[in-house]
């Protein structure tokens, strides 16, 4: 009886890469759709500030770098309190395989520039959208968006209370 030979193998390599390769996409596109609700909400809970930096005489391009700034800079923490902690994993897990694979900055360098592009085009989004609406509309409106969250609060406790009865 002969051993198996290794090409045997292959097909069902290529089919778990394919695999892995699904679910790296959707994890993206959670993680994208994640930083433009972040963005909506961070543009919702600012924009009577927005608007009264409109009325005041502020600019498309200083209201632009405010916004898009803060996420830069929440982005650029992140990435910066990730790296070390990714290599130390990355590191010690290529370790344990017999071939030996060199880790280079650049591994992380370009994705961090692409989540930081996807951010600012994330944040970049609402801020256009604030700043080519009329600072009258945002003035007068009285629902903010804490009142959703106010509203599911008492949900909540009235389903709370309902469970507890049972």
């Amino acid at each position: 009886m002969s051993a198996p030979q290794p090409h045997h193998f292959v097909p069902a390599l290529g089919t778990n890469q394919s695999f892995s390769s699904v679910e790296a996409q959707f994890a993206l596109i959670v993680a994208a759709l994640g930083l433009l609700g972040l963005a909506a909400l961070t543009a919702s809970q600012r924009r009577k500030e927005i608007s009264i930096r409109k009325v005041l005489g502020a600019g498309h391009g200083t209201i632009a770098r405010l916004l898009t700034g803060q996420f830069a800079i929440l982005v650029v923490i992140a990435e910066v309190l990730a790296f070390p902690t990714v290599w130390f994993v990355s590191d010690n897990w290529l370790n344990n395989f017999g071939s030996r694979v060199s880790m280079t900055a650049d591994i992380f360098f370009f994705p961090a520039i692409i989540v930081l592009v996807v951010s600012l085009l994330a944040s970049a989004l609402h801020v256009w959208r604030l700043t080519s609406s009329r600072p009258v509309d945002a003035c007068g409106q009285t629902k903010n968006f804490m009142s959703i969250f106010s509203y599911s609060n008492h949900v909540i406790t009235i389903v709370d209370q309902a469970f507890r009865r049972v």
